[in-house]
């Protein structure tokens, strides 16, 4: 599964790629972005 995480707060994006991570190792996550702006450039 690819992943793209959204979240403003370094430290619980931190958190929430290390959890995927430990969930599932097949989960891929693609970017961490941290607001609308930045996500829509990213697509």
């Amino acid at each position: 599964m690819k992943v793209l995480i959204i979240e403003d707060e370094p430290a619980t994006a931190r958190r929430m790629q290390k959890l995927l991570m430990e969930t599932d190792v097949s989960i891929e996550v693609l970017a961490v972005t941290d607001s609308i702006e930045s996500t829509v450039a990213w697509f």
